[in-house]
């Protein structure tokens, strides 16, 4: 286990821009960055987060700071429950500002749909309507 620590800061390669710890070795379906340890595949950022801060408290996730999937860095990790870490994701649906379409969500043009659990766009909802309405009556 001794040289855990040797090659994980082998693995990476430090972005002078960012200080991130770019792993570049093998990484998950998912971008995180991998390693094997004793034939088990663990996942780098916890690996490097346990050897050089401590463990990670029970029941939290490591969230990456950075938004880097690839960094090691374990000053660009913090622990935060599972809810933090989505509702901090820039692909979390809550931190979205804007719908698919380029519509701006502001109070005036959302709903909130109870029936699939979230905040729908007014006006693509309105051209989908409209749209329908046309494709019928010309039919």
């Amino acid at each position: 286990m001794q040289d855990i620590p040797n090659r994980l800061l082998m693995g990476r390669i430090i972005n002078p821009k960012t200080s991130c710890w770019e792993w570049t070795g093998t990484v998950d379906s998912g971008g995180y960055a991998q390693i094997s340890v004793n034939s088990i595949t663990r996942l780098a950022h916890r690996l490097s987060y346990e050897l050089f801060k401590g463990p990670i408290p029970q029941g939290l996730d490591l969230d990456h700071l950075c938004r880097n999937l690839r960094c090691i860095n374990p000053d660009h990790l913090e622990p935060v429950t599972a809810k933090e870490n989505v509702h901090r994701s820039p692909i979390h649906n809550a931190s979205k500002t804007h719908c698919p379409k380029g519509h701006e969500y502001t109070p005036d043009n959302i709903y909130w749909d109870s029936r699939h659990h979230g905040r729908k766009c007014r006006a693509c909802t309105m051209a989908r309507a409209k749209a329908q309405y046309f494709r019928r009556r010309s039919a």
